[in-house]
């Protein structure tokens, strides 16, 4: 797992890959490097998984011609590596990455169907560079093109704003899909001049006679079409799903160092905890948080992780360490965050002190049908959607096309099912990327923590995602996660049956008081602050007043840290440093902090 970057074209800057590194050194502690070919320059900073004594990268071929920064793990990398030996290719390392740069010299862009795993890399030679993602966008790749026809590419958007020619202008659009949909869509970001590869596309990108020449390929898509051949019957699917599942963690637990699970005390997590205590031969380490010792999934992954005879830590914040945590939050977030998921940053902080390497739930609400739109008339959503697109209409700016997509296809579901199929639609797309899988590569990578994601495994996940909504989650019986959910009761019985039966509370909620703290300090925030606010049309909510501050005061937060400072905000910042610098003084017509 590392962190990548680099420049491309002739009229490059030849110093800012080593900078933009310097910004990801989170993502690798364990050494960085730099190496360049006439048309690139690639940079990557490692956090040693596999093949501990492997030494920095990027890795060149036999040659020296061919050169690859990557981010990621390859599940099946020693499956290909046997096959590439027999084919000829030697090896410097016992690492994924070095399969990787041997798959494409054997296969060139073709090889990238051969992975299994998360990922996003580059590879370049003097004429070339290929920049590839993970098919259903994992691992993060930013790009952004220079005035001077260059393009740099990164695996956080921190590291491309230390080029002072990258605009830190904020995007409308995504703001009007985030106020919608509570996230930019597609490739937007919060920045006007950075984008995001999509998950599953690679492209190449080739020097000219004008300068690079960009081809994009999108290599995969996920279908959501209901194979109709096959039988769907639930108690025919549920032993397939736990097969998959199985299989799942099994390829998940590849490393050279001990590997962990979060444990929330729901389903989700419940069921990768007692796969994995199944697969090794010493005792798993499980981490839970919660702001309070009574909060009903605490006290659950207690149970799930005895029960599984885990090494279980537990960690309670106080209201202090959620304060203290929300500067290093916004800067992980690269976005107007609303700190929900905060707790699963400090428990990543936590856990950095023991492990490396942990396995994490996310993705089976979205493939299973978790969450309480699944089950929620069309009428519901429709309402929610109206508010948004009303607030947007009157600031006169128009969500992105791909938002206005969903968006449709929410509108057109007339029925409980139709309902149901655009919820998979959406969940599984947009949601899923932009928004949970940011949340977990940028909060466990803040803490040099490699987070897998063993539900979202491509067999797995092919499978599943062609079952019929009805089957996946039952919306006439008011069952979400109806498979996952029989899986548990047949096939792993070490989960606790009231993790299976009760609603899921979720790492949001492990920070409900706390977040209910922080509104109330915001409070205390003078009334003319939202008044006088130049974005207080994109929060204003008559009826809570302690909310829209609260809104603003994140949302400079993260102008502050990355328009004023690029990402880099100053040593020691606190949240109640920047609560006074905020306070608007007599007079002011502007808030304080104006990028």
């Amino acid at each position: 797992m590392c962190g990548i970057a680099g420049a491309i074209g002739l009229g490059r800057d030849r110093t800012l890959t080593r900078t933009m590194i310097d910004a990801l050194h989170h993502r690798g502690p364990d050494g960085a490097a730099i190496c360049s070919t006439t048309l690139a320059d690639l940079g990557a900073c490692r956090l040693s998984i596999i093949d501990l004594t492997a030494g920095p990268q990027p890795i060149c071929n036999e040659a020296g011609t061919l050169w690859i920064a990557f981010n990621g793990e390859i599940y099946n990398f020693r499956e290909l590596r046997q096959m590439l030996l027999f084919r000829g290719h030697r090896f410097s390392t016992q690492t994924d990455t070095e399969v990787v740069l041997h798959l494409y010299e054997e296969f060139g862009p073709a090889g990238v169907e051969k992975l299994r795993g998360m990922y996003a890399f580059a590879i370049a030679d003097d004429t070339s560079v290929f920049l590839c993602r993970d098919r259903v966008g994992i691992k993060p790749l930013y790009l952004c093109t220079l005035k001077n026809s260059s393009v740099v590419f990164a695996s956080e958007i921190k590291a491309l704003l230390q080029s002072p020619d990258v605009s830190t202008s904020i995007n409308y659009r995504a703001l009007a899909d985030k106020l919608v949909l509570g996230h930019p869509c597609s490739t937007d970001t919060m920045f006007q001049d950075i984008s995001l590869l999509p998950p599953g596309t690679y492209l190449e990108i080739r020097r000219n006679n004008d300068g690079l020449a960009i081809t994009s390929t999108c290599y995969y898509s996920l279908n959501l079409a209901p194979n109709n051949s096959r039988d769907d019957c639930i108690c025919t699917v549920a032993p397939i799903v736990a097969s998959l599942l199985e299989e799942a963690v099994a390829s998940h637990l590849v490393s050279d160092v001990p590997i962990s699970v979060c444990l929330s005390g729901g389903l989700d997590s419940s069921i990768l905890g007692a796969y994995t205590s199944r697969q090794k031969a010493a005792a798993v380490s499980t981490f839970s948080i919660s702001d309070t010792v009574t909060n009903p999934d605490v006290t659950l992954a207690r149970r799930s992780a005895k029960i599984i005879g885990a090494v279980h830590y537990e960690y309670i914040m106080s209201f202090e360490e959620f304060l203290a945590a929300i500067p290093g939050c916004v800067t992980a977030s690269e976005t107007w965050t609303s700190l929900f998921a905060l707790p699963f940053y400090i428990l990543c902080q936590k856990m950095s002190k023991l492990t490396k390497v942990c396995l994490n739930g996310e993705g089976a609400d979205e493939l299973f049908g978790g969450y309480p739109a699944f089950l929620a008339p069309p009428s519901a959503r429709l309402q929610r959607l109206a508010l948004g697109l009303e607030r947007v209409q009157r600031l006169g700016v128009h969500p992105s096309q791909r938002a206005q997509q969903l968006i449709e296809q929410c509108q057109s579901a007339q029925t409980l099912a139709a309902s149901a199929a655009a919820s998979f639609e959406y969940h599984l797309t947009d949601q899923l990327t932009n928004f949970h899988l940011n949340v977990i590569d940028k909060y466990s990578m803040a803490a040099s923590i490699e987070m897998r994601v063993p539900y979202l495994d491509q067999p797995l996940i092919d499978y599943v995602a062609r079952l019929p909504a009805a089957v996946r989650c039952n919306y006439v019986m008011g069952i979400t996660k109806h498979v996952l959910k029989r899986v548990a009761l047949r096939f792993v019985p070490e989960v606790p049956v009231d993790a299976i039966l009760r609603k899921k509370e979720g790492l949001p909620s492990a920070g409900l008081l706390c977040h209910r703290k922080l509104t109330q300090l915001c409070a205390t925030a003078p009334d003319e602050y939202v008044d006088r606010h130049e974005f207080r049309s994109w929060v204003a909510n008559d009826n809570d007043v302690s909310s829209n501050k609260r809104d603003l005061l994140l949302f400079d937060a993260f102008r502050y840290i990355f328009c004023v400072h690029r990402g880099v905000p100053p040593r020691g910042l606190s949240f109640h440093d920047l609560l006074q610098q905020w306070r608007p003084k007599p007079g002011d017509a502007q808030p304080a902090v104006t990028p």
